[in-house]
């Protein structure tokens, strides 16, 4: 594992478990990276794996990830898809003003366990990009395979810093929502949660 760590650390723009300011003074790129940020047929994680390779040139993408699975060591998922703990492994013996272990407990007490996403893209085109979003999605899904764990991840760069729109809610979706929840009431349980749980895998797409 440790060689995978540092071959990926070689490509990686930040240091595992860390995340600087995303820095670039080449007035091209940061024009050529804009250019993704009002694209309405691109998902904010595709948008924001392109603006982030145009300004750094890292192929591959940056991500964090929560989960209610707590693992202390890195580990290899399917499609290269590598997570790093960022937490203490314990806390006996830390300095508990030190901000790894601060933020060790306030996920200790959430239930909530922050990791350091990392999946290597060499081709950047749109096409590949979705493509291999959609396999981190099916890396992803092996936690709630085998443990049931919840877990979700975001661009650690959103492109733009761009915050997602607000959806108001009309008595159309409020009734679906209805229609769908009684349904599910009369599916049997093991339908409802693999059904639930694919909606839960598309809605990270």
């Amino acid at each position: 594992m440790d060689s995978i760590l540092k071959e990926a650390d070689n490509k990686k723009y930040n240091n595992w478990g860390e995340r600087g300011p995303l820095v670039c003074s080449d007035q091209s790129k940061i024009f050529e990276s804009q250019k993704y940020t009002s694209r309405q047929d691109l998902s904010l994680s595709e948008k924001s794996i392109l603006y982030f390779y145009k300004l750094t040139d890292v192929k591959g993408f940056e991500f964090v990830a929560h989960s209610n699975a707590h693992f202390s060591l890195p580990i290899l998922l399917p499609n290269n898809v590598l997570l790093y703990p960022c937490f203490c492994t314990s806390l006996e013996g830390t300095n508990p003003n030190e901000p790894k272990a601060q933020a060790t407990l306030k996920m200790e007490n959430s239930g909530t366990y922050i990791y350091d996403g990392w999946l290597p893209i060499e081709n950047l085109s749109e096409e590949s990009i979705r493509d291999n979003l959609q396999q981190l999605n099916e890396s992803m899904s092996v936690f709630s395979i085998v443990s049931g764990s919840r877990i979700e991840w975001e661009p650690k760069y959103p492109a733009g810093n761009i915050i997602d729109s607000i959806h108001y809610l009309t008595p159309n979706h409020l009734s679906t929502i209805a229609e769908i929840s009684d349904l599910a009431v009369k599916m049997k349980k093991e339908d409802r949660k693999s059904i639930f749980r694919s909606i839960s895998w598309l809605d990270q797409s």
